[in-house]
């Protein structure tokens, strides 16, 4: 039990060490040079962070802490710096195939996911005019809707994609 705590607070502290305060601190240095210059600050986040996903727990807490911490800045440093968070799904990449995952499936096979070059065209599009969020692939915004006025409905959902993961058991 206590090699479990050890091993889980390593793993958080790692996730959180790249996908927080890999984000926190530039922008921490940045914040004085993009306000002198009217700039922008954009959020790699994951629509994990608002859905959840099975085995993803800790990552999903990593990018919910982004999403959190930059929601509250964007009060501190508007209008002089606009942030745009970025909410994206699964894009067309060698990430999301079985050799990569845990799953017995690519995930393109499975559930919708979105091509390289169109999300970057649609992700450069939101920041040009000033969107404060870009979800893509936008199938997913249905996803977070039904989660917030459903969740059971939700949660049935992602149980079942739980059984498209090889010896699956909790990212703790």
């Amino acid at each position: 039990m206590q090699f479990c705590l050890l091993y889980c607070t390593f793993k958080t502290i790692r996730f959180c060490n790249t996908n927080f305060w890999g984000s926190v601190y530039p922008t921490h240095f940045a914040v004085p040079h993009l306000r002198k210059t009217n700039g922008k600050i954009i959020v790699n986040s994951s629509l994990g962070a608002l859905l959840g996903a099975p085995g993803g727990c800790v990552y999903n807490a990593s990018k919910a802490a982004l999403i959190s911490f930059y929601e509250s800045l964007r009060f501190e440093v508007s209008p002089t710096v606009t942030i745009t968070i970025l909410m994206l799904g699964f894009i067309q990449t060698d990430f999301i195939t079985a050799k990569y995952t845990h799953l017995k499936k690519d995930l393109r096979d499975v559930v919708p996911t979105m091509e390289v070059e169109p999300c970057a065209k649609v992700v450069v599009d939101g920041i040009r005019k000033g969107a404060t969020y870009i979800t893509e692939p936008r199938i997913f915004k249905t996803n977070v809707l039904l989660k917030l006025l459903f969740p059971q409905v939700h949660h049935f959902f992602y149980s079942c994609f739980s059984s498209l993961v090889e010896n699956y058991k909790s990212s703790l």
